[in-house]
């Protein structure tokens, strides 16, 4: 699962797979307790859980022709 976080105003928080600073307006990270102890620490704020979307069912493209061998 991803989460879009942003740093308290006034912190600057490290993003530590990436090694750089977590951006004023946030950004989308993958849920993990690093961000989790961030969170309940205060450090940043949650702005959103993010849906994945699910992928595509097979299905959908069945019966059209869409150039394939012949």
């Amino acid at each position: 699962m991803k989460i879009k976080v942003k740093p308290k105003e006034g912190l600057k928080i490290v993003m530590p797979d990436l090694n750089r600073e977590l951006p004023a307006e946030g950004a989308v990270v993958e849920s993990s307790t690093y961000w989790h102890r961030r969170l309940a620490e205060g450090d940043v704020v949650l702005i959103e859980e993010v849906k994945e979307q699910p992928l595509e069912s097979a299905k959908a493209g069945k019966g059209k022709s869409e150039g394939g061998l012949k």
